[in-house]
């Protein structure tokens, strides 16, 4: 006696729109909350928090349609790949890192305004140079660690 098949998973005809729908759903929201918050008169900041929260619920939302995208290998070697103990000790080195670096900047930066004379509150343009001079650190390390770690990861995964 032979099994009988296993039916193949139907789909609603909707599956198909529901990314769109969806991302719709997310941008028409994202417009009237930005209307709600010009009007409420919120600050930058708010601005950015606000906004990061409205992309959360996105990526909840849309966790399932982003593994549909990928296919089950992707999300199975993101979890497998996160969850080796090298992959904790990079981050935490470059985190280490990236907090030394900004010790650093901030010492010679401070002792820079020191020697120029301030003393107390720092003028606000003075701040701003310090924010762009970290700025402009961090995304060269960023850069010089994305070109020497992506041909190792790379290779692993092939």
């Amino acid at each position: 006696m032979t099994p009988a098949p296993v039916p193949a998973p139907s789909r609603p005809a909707l599956a198909g729109w529901l990314p769109l729908l969806g991302g719709l759903v997310w941008v028409g929201g994202a417009v009237a909350g930005w209307e709600i918050a010009r009007r409420a008169g919120w600050s930058a900041g708010e601005l950015v928090i606000a906004g990061s929260v409205w992309l959360l619920v996105l990526l909840v939302a849309a966790r399932q349609w982003v593994r549909d995208l990928f296919g089950p290998v992707f999300v199975y070697e993101v979890v497998r790949v996160g969850r080796r103990p090298s992959t904790f000790i990079f981050r935490w080195l470059y985190i280490g890192g990236i907090l030394v670096l900004l010790g650093i900047l901030y010492f010679a930066w401070s002792e820079a305004m020191a020697r120029a004379g301030y003393r107390g509150r720092i003028p606000a343009d003075e701040l701003r140079k310090f924010a762009t001079l970290y700025f402009e650190v961090v995304a060269v390390v960023q850069l010089v660690v994305l070109v020497l770690l992506t041909p190792g990861y790379v290779a692993g995964t092939i």
